[in-house]
């Protein structure tokens, strides 16, 4: 990773004033952790045939600053791609925060009416009735979301749920439940989804500039453009999604502004 070096003008100092720090550049295969899917081609150019690719280093988020991610992207000509080009966020420990962590589904907060063990595959729930195919019990929830990003969840994903003679209910997870944690325990249901997304746009075989913002902390779910619940800081991500068109790319930028 590069870093423009100021210069003695006048006009450029006052830049970076303005802007803050100098923005972050990445032309370097070894940028992107030397992955094999990069080749890199004439004029500063990268190549991404497959695969998701993603900085070597991590920034700092700064929430009350404007983040801007910038590039330049391109396939080959007569081609059709589409470009994903993104932020993953980590937390302090620079843990990764991913959609589960986050991606809350909205009405699912109950407590359990009975302990749940590692070994356990079903759940029972004081009401299930928002819980949908494809998410995740998250345990030591919070109502005001304080929890997140919030790990302690079930390795198993919901399968059903059926509510009992009593009223309660009977969460069955295709895996083990994974943890341990007493009756009353609050919880909830969790989704998963991508990275954060700054720029999501189909590519041709002619250059263009594309860029995305970020300012500020969501309370929950996968950000945009505002940072997930706990980021401290990123990476940059860049993925296509055609197999026989590859994502070209260059001048490839973060700029964090006040």
């Amino acid at each position: 990773m590069k870093r423009n070096i100021p210069i003695a003008a006048l006009a450029f100092a006052a830049a970076c004033l303005v802007h803050g720090a100098e923005p972050m550049e990445f032309p370097e295969k070894a940028d992107w952790g030397d992955a094999p899917g990069i080749k890199v081609l004439e004029g500063d150019v990268l190549e991404l045939g497959k695969g998701v690719i993603s900085s070597t280093e991590t920034f700092r988020v700064e929430p009350g600053k404007t983040t801007v991610l910038t590039g330049e992207f391109r396939t080959l000509p007569g081609k059709k791609a589409r470009l994903f080009f993104a932020f993953s966020p980590y937390d302090t420990e620079k843990k990764p925060i991913t959609a589960l962590d986050v991606n809350i589904v909205k009405g699912t907060d109950t407590e359990l009416v009975a302990p749940v063990k590692k070994d356990d595959l079903i759940v029972k729930a004081k009401d299930a009735s928002r819980f949908i195919p494809g998410t995740v019990i998250v345990f030591n929830a919070k109502e005001d979301f304080s929890d997140l990003p919030n790990r302690a969840r079930s390795h198993g994903f919901f399968k059903s749920a059926e509510k009992q003679a009593d009223g309660t209910w009977n969460i069955t997870l295709r895996a083990k439940a994974a943890g341990e944690y007493p009756a009353g325990t609050k919880i909830r249901a969790h989704a998963g989804g991508g990275y954060q997304y700054a720029v999501i746009a189909d590519l041709d075989g002619s250059w263009k500039t594309f860029s995305g913002s970020v300012k500020g902390t969501a309370k929950s779910g996968l950000g945009g453009k505002e940072w997930r619940p706990g980021s401290a800081y990123a990476k940059v991500v860049i993925f296509g999604n055609a197999k026989d068109a590859p994502i070209q790319f260059r001048n490839v930028k973060v700029d964090v502004r006040d």
